[in-house]
């Protein structure tokens, strides 16, 4: 019985993306670092958790048992991505919401720039704060979380592809690409 590895993953992507998106609302970005810790903790914890799942479950119930590197690697990639990229977009919403975080991201970044360069000149620190405002938008936020998602994704799926594959000596995987298959 073959099943899509998107409908066969689709309520661990749902439970991860909850989770990930709650993370964002009731995370303060300026938060102790113990608070950051523990966040990413917790949210790698679910994602390593997720990923392992889903592969288990498309391995078992509708490969019959065996997953090929390729399979096994793009149902991790595939519950990652969509989650990490809501959470993401949810970023973004929650700065374009709340400026005041990214207010305070500012003065902080000025803070250190000023400790680490005391002697600027006036046309460097023009350009500092140019990409500063730059970078701290709400949608390069969003787009820098939603890309270090991706690459995390990647490596994650990397990793337990390689420890959940289960070939049966020549397993039919002409369309590792397709997530439809």
């Amino acid at each position: 019985m073959k099943k899509s590895i998107l409908a066969s993953s689709i309520v661990h992507i749902l439970i991860l993306s909850i989770v990930l998106v709650a993370l964002v609302f009731i995370d303060n970005p300026i938060d102790n670092n113990q608070t950051i810790a523990g966040k990413w903790v917790i949210r790698w914890v679910f994602s390593i958790t997720a990923v392992v799942l889903a592969t288990l479950r498309y391995r078992n119930k509708y490969s019959n048992g065996f997953i090929s590197y390729g399979k096994a690697f793009l149902v991790g990639f595939t519950v990652i991505s969509i989650a990490y990229g809501l959470r993401g977009i949810s970023i973004g919403i929650d700065l374009s919401n709340n400026p005041e975080i990214l207010t305070e991201m500012h003065q902080l970044a000025e803070e250190k720039m000023y400790e680490d360069s005391p002697n600027m000149s006036e046309e460097e620190e023009e350009m500092a704060f140019s990409m500063l405002s730059t970078f701290t938008s709400p949608v390069s936020m969003a787009l820098l979380s939603i890309l270090r998602g991706l690459f995390w994704a990647a490596i994650l799926s990397l990793v337990t592809a390689a420890i959940f594959k289960k070939t049966a000596g020549n397993i039919d995987d002409e369309d590792p690409i397709d997530i439809e298959s």
